[in-house]
């Protein structure tokens, strides 16, 4: 068995949005898990979570799998969509005994569902890729977050690293063309008189202010990937695929992307293999794929799988 663990180093380009479980009213806490240090203290660790981080990889790893078979989101199933590029349907019942020759099959023609893991029907499958969250690091939380090996390979001063990584941003103004009714309670009736636009004359006027915690433009963030179990560098080369797509369209991670925040540019070490190892493999199956891709019946009955596999 051979495993594998990558640790990614991230800096944030623009700020990063995550929101946690939990928000005061008007103000959106960025998401942190609270680590108990050596000393007996406490300190918090903001991060982005791996459940992003892997949805963020899968739909990349996704698109570029459509790309390398000639296909679009608008040419495929919906199934084949949902089991690519969100993990499969829920699973309302499981198998009592796993097909282990339909799941090894599945495992060898889509790499991605056997780096990621995905459910078809009636059965998981377990991926084979194992992330951590992605965590700011501070002056404090890099001590044990990375080690220092890491830290002197990507010249890290850890002395000036800030150890506040949060800062706040509010908003929203009343736009001119808001309207306002006026509820007149009569006591044997209600009425209501239909408002007017505020206009521009009043639209600097601040309807609400939320609070949105964020982490800062610059922070340097770590994780690692651990990937188990591969063989022939196929599973990091598909990983390093998903990657390379992620970088096309961007680097954005988190919330908000809508409003320019979440970009952030990487690297990893011990250096990814190339993703050509994986997009050969693609290219060299690529009319077998592409029509189990395209048909319906094998994500919903493994004998149909199987015969694609014949």
């Amino acid at each position: 068995m051979i495993n594998r663990t990558f640790f990614g180093l991230y800096r944030a380009e623009t700020p990063l949005s995550h929101q946690a479980d939990k928000s005061m009213e008007t103000t959106s806490i960025f998401r942190y898990n609270t680590v108990l240090l050596d000393d007996g203290s406490t300190t918090k660790v903001y991060n982005i979570s791996s459940a992003s981080f892997r949805n963020d990889i899968r739909v990349n790893a996704g698109r570029r799998l459509l790309k390398l078979v000639n296909l679009t989101l608008e040419d495929i199933p919906e199934i084949a969509n949902v089991v690519l590029l969100s993990g499969g349907p829920r699973l309302e019942r499981s198998e009592t005994v796993l097909p282990l020759e339909y799941i090894n099959k599945v495992r060898e023609y889509f790499p991605i569902l056997d780096l990621l893991g995905g459910t078809t029907q009636f059965c998981m499958i377990e991926g084979r890729m194992a992330p951590t969250s992605i965590n700011a690091l501070t002056k404090i939380t890099s001590n044990f977050l990375i080690e220092n090996a890491i830290i002197k390979s990507h010249n890290i001063n850890k002395d000036i690293l800030p150890d506040v990584v949060t800062e706040f941003q509010f908003n929203v103004k009343v736009d001119a063309r808001t309207k306002y009714d006026k509820i007149i309670d009569n006591g044997d009736s209600i009425q209501v008189e239909r408002g007017k636009a505020v206009g521009d004359s009043e639209s600097g006027i601040v309807a609400n202010m939320f609070d949105v915690q964020v982490i800062r433009k610059g922070t340097l963030l770590g994780h690692q990937v651990f990937i188990r179990d591969y063989e022939n560098s196929l599973l990091s080369s598909c990983f390093a695929s998903a990657l390379s797509s992620w970088k096309e369209n961007g680097s954005y991670i988190g919330g908000r992307i809508a409003q320019g925040y979440g970009k952030v540019s990487w690297m990893y070490s011990p250096r990814l293999p190339v993703e050509t190892i994986y997009e050969e493999y693609i290219t060299n199956n690529k009319d077998r794929i592409r029509s189990m891709i395209m048909d319906r019946e094998i994500w919903k009955d493994q004998k149909a799988f199987l015969r694609h596999c014949e």
